[in-house]
């Protein structure tokens, strides 16, 4: 009873930043709890301790109690209370019951944040970097960077070749064989060739995730199925070469042209892992305008919104983005959404550099020619070639950039996605 208790009372509650655990317990018992690692629905729950306490305000007048009081009369059960503890490091936008014992009760609120998306962003991922033993050897190949800071802000939807095609765990460990444009799946000790059950499985999941409305994948790197690229093929002679690609990957990837993909271990070179983060915001962005059924207006302020973060990447695509837009009126709507898309994330696979990035910066600045004064101009330059030269961050000039918008007041440029792509936590931009 209590659990639909809480969920009427909170199920529609905006929680900034917290998640809840409700702990049924007597009042006169005061002492921490661990949660331990749990899934439910492809969530996950970190091991975190200690008691916490919204702020005032934040919980609807029934949960609101004293600052450190772990406590709260609800008045169910008599002489009974509920223990609230707050999650700082995870936040979910749904209402979810994880856990359910003879007295534990997790509950994530929704939660809302200035600057933040509303719902989180669906990734698909190789199911073993999640930390599920669904390996040949029945381990698993977690990341934590990727479960545990990324994780925040994505929706992971997993994907296990393997084991979703009817291989067990553990089973014989598998290579490809063959050309390297139409390779084979083969098993190492017994030379059983799986590849037509392989891609029998690939071509139905593609159609499937379909629905899934991805932004992006996140790939096992040196997989047979699943690696992205340089993958170990055996040639006729039995030697390796890293030229395949795995059997998963090279069919998604020729169905979702435009879904940004990336490897685990590529994911470790900052400026990839910042290319593609970025890339999976951007095509973000742009679904939430699809899904919006946008009009030609509609676009124009999405490539007003997005101008420099493109010129960051590509002044080419940026000129011919620009031509696109203004000439949208001539053809049909699908046709113009269609091209612009193809060219944004054409545009958005290319990296950013130090030099591109020093040209959106100084076209930045000439929006402020009226208003700043000669030592602010000299002070943007200064920092502006500090960072070009490699000795400070690209988080240094950006951060100077948006002092000056909001001083000056200049709503052209407080709009750019370039001064904020991404969540200033995931510290992209904070490396030299």
């Amino acid at each position: 009873m209590i659990v639909s208790y809480l969920k009427r009372l909170c199920s529609w509650q905006r929680i900034t930043e917290q998640a809840a655990i409700f702990h049924d317990q007597p009042n006169s018992v005061k002492s921490e709890h661990s949660i331990k690692e749990w899934r439910f629905r492809n969530k996950q729950v970190r091991r975190y301790t200690g008691q916490g306490y919204f702020t005032a305000g934040s919980l609807p007048a029934s949960l609101r109690h004293r600052e450190h009081s772990s406590t709260l009369d609800m008045g169910y059960p008599p002489a009974r209370s509920v223990v609230v503890h707050s999650i700082n490091q995870f936040v979910y936008h749904q209402l979810f019951l994880l856990r359910e014992d003879f007295d534990v009760v997790i509950i994530f609120l929704k939660k809302s944040r200035v600057g933040m998306m509303e719902e989180r962003i669906r990734v698909g991922i190789s199911t073993c970097l999640l930390g599920e033993r669904v390996r040949y050897d029945g381990g698993h190949k977690l990341d934590r960077f990727l479960t545990e800071t990324l994780g925040r802000y994505l929706e992971y939807v997993p994907v296990c070749p393997e084991v979703e095609c009817g291989l067990p765990v553990p089973r014989e460990s598998m290579h490809l064989e063959g050309n390297p444009e139409q390779p084979r799946l083969v098993t190492s000790r017994s030379h059983e060739d799986k590849t037509a059950q392989m891609v029998t499985w690939a071509k139905t999941r593609i159609v499937e995730m379909e629905k899934d409305d991805l932004c992006g994948f996140i790939f096992k790197s040196k997989s047979p199925s699943s690696g992205m690229e340089r993958v170990r093929i055996y040639n006729e002679k039995g030697m390796p070469e890293k030229k395949g690609v795995g059997i998963f990957a090279k069919i998604f990837m020729e169905h979702f042209p435009l879904i940004p993909v990336e490897e685990d271990g590529r994911l470790y070179d900052l400026k990839l892992r910042e290319n593609f983060i970025e890339r999976v915001f951007v095509m973000k962005r742009w679904r939430e305008l699809l899904s919006k059924h946008g009009s030609m207006g509609s676009l124009v302020d999405f490539h007003s919104r997005n101008k420099l973060l493109i010129l960051s990447h590509s002044p080419k695509h940026h000129t011919m983005m620009g031509k696109l837009v203004a000439e949208g009126k001539k053809m049909a709507a699908a046709e113009l959404y269609k091209r612009y898309e193809a060219l944004l994330m054409e545009a958005m696979r290319l990296k950013t550099t130090a030099r591109k990035n020093s040209n959106v910066l100084q076209h930045m600045m000439g929006y402020f020619k009226r208003q700043l004064s000669p030592d602010e101009k000299k002070e943007i330059l200064e920092i502006t070639q500090q960072y070009r030269e490699g000795f400070v961050p690209l988080i240094v000039p950006v951060t100077l950039m948006n002092h000056y918008i909001r001083k000056y007041k200049q709503p052209y440029l407080s709009i750019q996605t370039y001064l904020n792509p991404h969540p200033t936590a995931l510290q992209l931009r904070n490396h030299v």
